[in-house]
C-alpha cells in the first residue's frame, strides 16, 4: 500500500475532533447474524456493579490476558482477578489501569491512567507504582524479548529492565490504539492512518501515515513476518515482512473493528462493533463471519493458553471463545 510522504494536515487537529473523524466513517448498523461459528461462546463475567458507568449500567474492560489460571481484566475504575481460569473474579482495587501484558515467570505489567506503569511479580497479587516519561495515560503495554512497550498521547515508550524504568521517544500528538510485538519488532497504530514501527527492540521508531485514513484499532502478529491491523469500516490491512509495507485485504464487514489476536501462525480473530467477529485460518489473508450469540459490542481480544480466546464487550462483559462451535 502506497504510504504519504507528507505530514497530513489533520495532525494539526486538535485530538478530539481527530478522534471523531476517524470513527465517523463505517457503519454503526448492526450486521445481519452469521450462519455459523467456529467456536463456543462462554460469559465469564458480566455486570455486575463492580464498575460503575453512565446510569449506573456498567462500563467495559480495556483488556484482558490470562497466564496460566490467572486472569487479569483492567479498568479505569476498577480491575478484576481470578485465579482460577475466570470462573471466580476478585476485586483489584488499588488497580485503575488500561492494558495488561504478563512476561516471565510471574511479571506482570499494565498501563494506567495518571501516566505510569504498575508492576507485580507475583502474577497480580501486589503491585507498586513506576514513574515513565508519559505525560497522560499509558494506554498500551506488551513484551516481547527482553523488551517491554508502551503508548501514551504523543509517544512510543520502551523498558528493558522487566518496566523498572522506561525510555520515551517522540510521537505526533495521537492516541495510540493498539501497540504488538513479535521478537524485536514492534508495531503500534492510531487514528487516520497512523503506523509507527521498530525493527529493534524499540530503539527506534519509524513512523508513517498510511493512504487510509480509516481509525486503525487494533494490530496483532501471526509470527516474525505476517502482521494484521484492523479498523473503521471493517478495514483490514496485512504485512508480510514483519510491518515494513501494508496491503489492504478483503472484509467480510464493514462494521468497525476493534481489535484482533492470533492464537498462533495461522488462527486469528477480530471482534467489533454489534457483537461482529470474523476468522482468519491462514494468517489473515481470508476472512470469514464467526457468530457470537451477542450483539454488544466487542472492544479486545486475547488468545488464551491452551486454545480459544478471551473478548471483552460492554456492561462488564468477558466471554471465553472456546475452539468447536455449531452450525
Amino acid at each position: 500500500m502506497p504510504v504519504i510522504s507528507r505530514v497530513p494536515w489533520s495532525l494539526l487537529l486538535p485530538a478530539g475532533i481527530l478522534l471523531a473523524l476517524a470513527f465517523s466513517r463505517g457503519t454503526d448498523d448492526p450486521p445481519p447474524p452469521a450462519s455459523s461459528s467456529a467456536f463456543t461462546w462462554t460469559t465469564l463475567h458480566r455486570h455486575g456493579g463492580e464498575m460503575r458507568g453512565a446510569f449506573g449500567l456498567g462500563t467495559s474492560f480495556a483488556d484482558v490476558e490470562q497466564r496460566g489460571d490467572t486472569v487479569i481484566a483492567t479498568n479505569f475504575m476498577q480491575s478484576l482477578r481470578s485465579t482460577d481460569g475466570g470462573r471466580t473474579w476478585q476485586n483489584l482495587p488499588p488497580l485503575r489501569a488500561s492494558d495488561v501484558a504478563f512476561a516471565g515467570a510471574s511479571l506482570v505489567l499494565v498501563g494506567r491512567p495518571d501516566g505510569k506503569v504498575s508492576r507485580s511479580t507475583d502474577d497480580g497479587a501486589t503491585w507498586t507504582e513506576v514513574k515513565t516519561d508519559a505525560d497522560t495515560v499509558v494506554n498500551n503495554v506488551v513484551t516481547s524479548g527482553d523488551a517491554a512497550y508502551g503508548t501514551a498521547f504523543g509517544s512510543l515508550l520502551r523498558s528493558t529492565d522487566d518496566g523498572l524504568t522506561w525510555r520515551r521517544t517522540a510521537a505526533p500528538p495521537l492516541f495510540f490504539f493498539d501497540l504488538d510485538a513479535n521478537g524485536p519488532t514492534a508495531v503500534a497504530v492510531a487514528g487516520a492512518g497512523f503506523v509507527a514501527r521498530s525493527g529493534d527492540a524499540g530503539g527506534t521508531w519509524q513512523q508513517r501515515w498510511l493512504a487510509s485514513t480509516d481509525a486503525l484499532n487494533g494490530v496483532a502478529f501471526a509470527d516474525g513476518r505476517v502482521a494484521v491491523i484492523v479498523g473503521g469500516s471493517g478495514v483490514i490491512l496485512r504485512s508480510v515482512d514483519a510491518g515494513v509495507s501494508w496491503s489492504a485485504v478483503p472484509s467480510p464487514t464493514s462494521v468497525h473493528l476493534r481489535a484482533i489476536a492470533f492464537s498462533g501462525p495461522s488462527d486469528g480473530l477480530a471482534v467489533g462493533y454489534w457483537g461482529e467477529c470474523i476468522r482468519t485460518r491462514d494468517g489473515g489473508a481470508t476472512w470469514e463471519r464467526e457468530r457470537t450469540g451477542t450483539r454488544l459490542h466487542l472492544y479486545t481480544v486475547s488468545a488464551r493458553p491452551g486454545g480459544g480466546y478471551l473478548v471483552t464487550g460492554a456492561r462488564e462483559t468477558i466471554f471465553a471463545a472456546v475452539p468447536g462451535g455449531r452450525p
